[in-house]
């Protein structure tokens, strides 16, 4: 009694669901897509479809309510190739099958729903026709569209569907048989890899596991089995036990269906062009910048001047601060947002000044009462009054643009500083200095930096100081070299020179002269 409570339920579910068929194509499957009809037979049993029936003759059982011959229509349509697939004929043969409340046509419209091919993608609806074609069959394969029902949730608004979200019956596999199918694959047999991919994709709801059922398929694929990689295509597409990925499942159901033709990739392939066809769409701007015509252009001739509305939109004209515009500047602001540019209205946005914006709105007024005359459904008017209200965003966006600006110069500014302080360009190889000495060296430092002498290529090291008295003046000596910091192995010998004055000690000349040519180091004396 329960169970035929549940199908009644399900049944008046799909009967009001919106799931108008479409011309589209689009993304996975589940195993339950591929996998024979199953269930208990209901309807009338006056005809039987048999294995060698053509599929005008089970079409035709299935009109006259056979049930199994409704479920092979639903399997034959659905496992098409893709040059065979037609989404509308699998989705109505399906719903027929599913009508008369065979498990897996639940399972099939539910992936179908959930791709949006056949049908308009609904989440919701997908997750109930999945979980009754579960309740229907609990050892049916209702594991992997239940987990991919989930995953485009949680995609699509971080939330899954209730029906979905129930958890699943108590179940489990055959473990007697997957302990014989490994075994045999240990042992070389690659027929028994693709039995288990099969096996762990087409689990009931409590006993799919995403990662084994990857690993499985992953291995069966590897040795070219192409059911093992449609499966593969449909996890893929729907980020089932690995990472969501419409152009790899492209890839693995083409070849799929390449190696194969009657794998019944054609599902798969058709669910992947769809999914691009919406993001196309998604990503294609309008086609027209008006969504609708402008009442003025149905009243054109009633005008006594048909130009006047395009001279008030497109007039150039100028704020007071120097700003340039035109009405129909704003109004397209107001319809597509603030550009990406920097530049606004001729001026780069940092530059702008609080006046500008004051000047902005006043002249958006204004642009408001010269369109009134001609905006007969104040559409115009209502896009200008969104501009001055965008003002405020284009205010924000300019103190963002600046706070970036400084924080760049802040960092480039540090970065020199850093680089900088790592820079060798001056050395100081002498440990006590006497007042001159140290003043004489530290004159010599500051020519050497400032004067653009080594600019970083180059480095002094000062090697020796020392003190003499000539003609009642104080002289200090030293000498140094200069190594350029490409080739450190060579260096030029340096001699310099400070004269301080007897009387004063003040430092009255001053001189650093090459000494030699350049030499290498390992041929001269320290």
């Amino acid at each position: 009694m329960r169970t035929r409570l549940v199908r009644l339920a399900a049944l008046a579910l799909l009967a009001a669901s919106p799931l108008a068929p479409t011309a589209g194509a689009h993304a996975a499957a589940t195993q339950a897509a591929s996998g024979p009809a199953s269930g208990p037979a209901s309807g009338p049993a006056s005809s039987f479809a048999a294995a060698g029936d053509s599929l005008a003759d089970l079409q035709a059982k299935a009109a006259a309510g056979d049930k199994n011959a409704a479920a092979a229509v639903c399997t034959k349509l659905y496992n098409a190739d893709y040059t065979r697939f037609d989404p509308a004929a699998a989705f109505a043969a399906c719903r027929r099958a599913a009508d008369l409340g065979n498990a897996d046509a639940f399972g099939r419209i539910g992936t179908m729903t959930l791709a949006g091919v056949g049908a308009s993608r609904d989440l919701a609806a997908a997750a109930s026709l999945c979980r009754t074609a579960s309740r229907l069959d609990p050892a049916g394969p209702g594991g992997f569209c239940i987990t991919a029902i989930r995953a485009e949730a949680r995609r699509a608004a971080g939330a899954i569907p209730d029906d979905a979200a129930a958890q699943p019956p108590p179940a489990s596999l055959d473990a007697a048989a997957i302990e014989r199918l490994q075994a045999s694959a240990e042992r070389g047999d690659h027929n028994a890899l693709g039995q288990l991919c099969g096996l762990y994709f087409t689990a009931p709801p409590g006993a799919f596991d995403p990662s084994r059922t990857a690993d499985w398929c992953r291995r069966a694929a590897g040795y070219g089995d192409p059911d093992a990689m449609r499966r593969l295509g449909l996890m893929r597409f729907w980020g089932v036990g690995m990472e969501k990925s419409s152009p790899q499942a492209n890839a693995l159901c083409t070849e799929a269906q390449a190696r194969d033709p009657a794998i019944g990739a054609g599902f798969c392939l058709a669910a992947v062009k769809a999914e691009q066809l919406r993001q196309a769409d998604a990503a294609t701007p309008a086609k027209y910048a008006y969504p609708q015509p402008w009442s003025v252009a149905q009243e054109m001739g009633v005008l006594p001047n048909p130009l006047s509305v395009d001279r008030v939109l497109e007039t150039v004209r100028e704020t007071p601060g120097g700003l340039r515009y035109s009405c129909h500047d704003m109004t397209r602001w107001a319809r597509y947002g603030l550009p990406l540019d920097q530049n606004a209205f001729g001026r780069p946005l940092p530059d702008f000044r609080p006046s500008d914006y004051t000047e902005l709105a006043a002249s958006a007024a204004e642009c408001e009462a010269e369109i009134a005359p001609y905006d007969l459904d104040g559409s115009q008017r209502r896009l200008l009054a969104n501009f001055r209200d965008m003002l405020p965003l284009l205010q924000a966006r300019q103190a963002a643009l600046i706070a970036t600006d400084r924080q760049q110069k802040a960092e480039k500014q540090q970065a020199s500083v850093q680089s900088a302080s790592q820079r060798r360009d001056f050395t100081l190889l002498v440990a006590m200095m006497s007042e001159q000495q140290s003043r004489c060296v530290e004159a010599v430092r500051r020519d050497w930096l400032a004067g653009g002498i080594s600019r970083g290529a180059q480095q002094m090291e000062i090697r020796s100081v020392a003190t003499e008295t000539s003609d009642g003046n104080t002289v200090v000596v030293g000498g140094a070299r200069v190594i350029p910091q490409i080739y450190q192995d060579r260096f030029t010998p340096m001699a310099f020179s400070c004269t301080f004055d007897g009387q004063t000690q003040q430092m009255t000349g001053k001189s650093v002269r090459a000494t030699g040519p350049t030499v290498s180091s390992q041929f001269a004396s320290p």
